[in-house]
């Protein structure tokens, strides 16, 4: 719920924090966690690491939802890679 509240408020350094910080914790980043983690990226317009954290949800057991390829397209988008979406 926090990351996705900094991607809503256009914090999306804070989000990507707040990801790669799980692990730290003690934590395995869900499908939710993902998916932030994917809005962060695009916003962020690294639609390289937006596409790698699509395919690392889907390395981890979770299927990526509408929300979470919504993002990553967008991401290919504000990086002006259409093909790739």
């Amino acid at each position: 719920a926090a990351m996705h509240a900094c991607v809503k408020g256009q914090q999306w350094e804070k989000a990507l924090a707040l990801f790669d910080d799980l692990p730290r914790h003690g934590l395995e980043p869900n499908e939710v966690a993902f998916s932030a983690a994917v809005g962060a990226l695009g916003c962020a317009g690294r639609w390289e690491d937006a596409v790698a954290a699509l395919s690392r949800m889907a390395l981890a057991g979770y299927y990526p939802d509408v929300i979470a390829y919504t993002a990553a397209i967008r991401a290919c988008s504000t990086g002006g890679r259409w093909e790739v979406a």
